[in-house]
């Protein structure tokens, strides 16, 4: 059974452009984060208005 040495050595690229090639991957992904934040903010004002309107509702059939 042969091990392979030779497997942890990935392709090393030269620092500068591994940290370009982040940068480039977490800026495309920006895009995608912020709408999914604004998905969220919309998703928990509904849920806060929901939950209001329904506390309301709620105190005005107990009385």
């Amino acid at each position: 059974m042969a091990i392979n040495l030779n497997k942890k050595k990935k392709h090393i690229r030269n620092p500068i452009d591994q940290i370009s090639l982040e940068h480039e991957r977490l800026s495309s992904s920006k895009p995608v984060l912020q709408s999914r934040l604004f998905q969220l903010k919309q998703s928990t004002f509904l849920i806060a208005k929901t939950l209001t309107f329904l506390s309301k509702y709620h105190n005005k059939a107990e009385i």
